[in-house]
């Protein structure tokens, strides 16, 4: 009786190889804490990256400005800093900030005239709000809002001219080199007939020059090719692997 009893106890290996309801939800927890440690450290990341993008532009723009302003005394070198009295005991600050009639940063002559004043693309230019036309460089100038679908197709465009550049290089290249072997001939030919007495020495140099020209135009069309070649693996990011160049 004992030993079916024991016998009826024990489990079979079927039973014992499965896992319970609280072990899967203990997995379920683990592995939803470290996806969302994860999620979490890739938004930081973002984060941190985008910060530091602004950080470098910002620190660009305000290099641009003071570029801008390296030259420019402190105020107005016409009407000066002072101070004025009413006759009451008052006294109001004049000369400081934009005078009449400045209306764009070009029109700025002294650093008191940037009091006040930002440059976004959201601030049409002269108006009296403080709100100017910008960002600018160093010579005043407004920097193009460009986006990265502009700059993909400005590569684009720069890659079809240079591709187009080519073609026209090594078709060039080919006349030049017919032009060369048609200038050959006509030289032995000239040679053939100085020989006997049917030339001037004036006929052979002419097609001495004539072959010459034509020379000088087949290197002139494989200088062109190799240059817009070189242009387009700049392009195309190959002009560093082709020099065994890797950047770290």
């Amino acid at each position: 009786m004992r030993t079916m009893a024991k016998a009826s106890v024990r489990r079979s290996p079927k039973a014992r190889g499965g896992f319970t309801l609280i072990e899967a939800a203990l997995a379920t927890v683990i592995v939803g804490v470290g996806i969302v440690a994860m999620v979490d450290a890739q938004q930081a990341f973002i984060r941190s990256n985008m910060w530091s993008s602004h950080a470098a532009t910002g620190t660009f723009l305000a290099n641009e400005i003071r570029e801008l302003t390296r030259h420019l005394p402190k105020h107005d070198p016409v009407t000066g800093l002072y101070l004025e009295a009413d006759g009451n005991g008052n006294s109001t600050l004049r000369g400081w900030g934009r005078e009449s009639g400045e209306v764009s940063v070009l029109d700025f002559d002294d650093l008191d005239d940037f009091d006040g004043v930002s440059f976004s693309f959201f601030g049409p230019s002269g108006l009296d709000d403080g709100q100017y036309a910008g960002p600018i460089n160093a010579f005043g100038e407004v920097i193009p809002n460009i986006s990265a679908a502009d700059v993909r197709n400005q590569i684009v465009e720069a890659v079809t001219r240079t591709v187009a550049q080519i073609q026209v290089a090594e078709r060039r290249y080919a006349i030049a080199v017919r032009a060369v072997d048609l200038a050959e001939q006509n030289l032995a030919v000239e040679h053939a007939r100085f020989s006997l007495g049917k030339s001037r020495n004036v006929d052979v140099l002419t097609r001495q020059d004539e072959l010459r020209s034509a020379q000088l135009r087949a290197a002139r069309a494989i200088i062109d090719w190799h240059r817009a070649s070189a242009v387009l693996a700049a392009l195309t990011g190959e002009i560093l692997p082709r020099y065994g160049i890797a950047l770290p």
